[in-house]
Parts: C-alpha cells; sequence; structure tokens
C-alpha cells in the first residue's frame, strides 16, 4: 500500500534538514519559541525541538521558569487592579511613601 504522504527524495532531504536545524538551534532561536508557544499552538516538529533542547541547556530552562514568574505575576497585578464589584479598575494599593519612592527612582 503506497501513503499518500509519500514524500519525494528531494522533499524528504528538505524536512530532514528542517528537522535537523530545529534540533541544533540556538538558544536564541529556542527561546523566540518559547515566547510564541506562549501566545499560539507550536508546530510539534519545533516544539519538539524547543522540550529537547530544555533537556540539556540550564539557561534556557531559566528562561522559561522566568517568563512563567512573570505571567504569574502580571495575572495577580492584574487581579489587583481590578475591583470585583465594580467593572472598573482601581489603583494599587500602595502608601503615599512607597508611591514617592517610585516616584524618585522613575526619575533616574
Amino acid at each position: 500500500m503506497v501513503s499518500q504522504y509519500r514524500l519525494g527524495k528531494s522533499q524528504y532531504l528538505k524536512r530532514l534538514l528542517h528537522i535537523w536545524h530545529l534540533l541544533n538551534a540556538p538558544c536564541s532561536e529556542i527561546t523566540e519559541s518559547i515566547s510564541r508557544a506562549q501566545e499560539t499552538e507550536l508546530p510539534f516538529w519545533e516544539r519538539l525541538a524547543y522540550k529537547l533542547h530544555l533537556l540539556y541547556c540550564s539557561a534556557c530552562r531559566r528562561y522559561v521558569r522566568h517568563l512563567e514568574a512573570l505571567r504569574v505575576a502580571l495575572r495577580r497585578i492584574a487581579g489587583e487592579l481590578r475591583d470585583p464589584s465594580a467593572d472598573a479598575p482601581v489603583g494599587p494599593k500602595l502608601s503615599a511613601a512607597a508611591r514617592e519612592r517610585i516616584r524618585r527612582e522613575l526619575r533616574y
């Protein structure tokens, strides 16, 4: 039985080259894939490549942890900025001294 998905030799070699490139991608490309994966589903081979890369790259694993921590913090902040009883955003609950320290730091 001949598969309808059978590739020609040149298509097969292109696919292998693409897979080899994905599996040997530098960290800059992997972190880009990880970031895109937060917004959209990646193709199978790209997902596989970055998951395999994470097995041996501690820097990219750290990037994933930091990205997840950032997402959690942003969700928490977004939740604090919304008043559940009203549909209007409210400001963060900071003391006057804290707001002044932030203003001072932002000037420099």
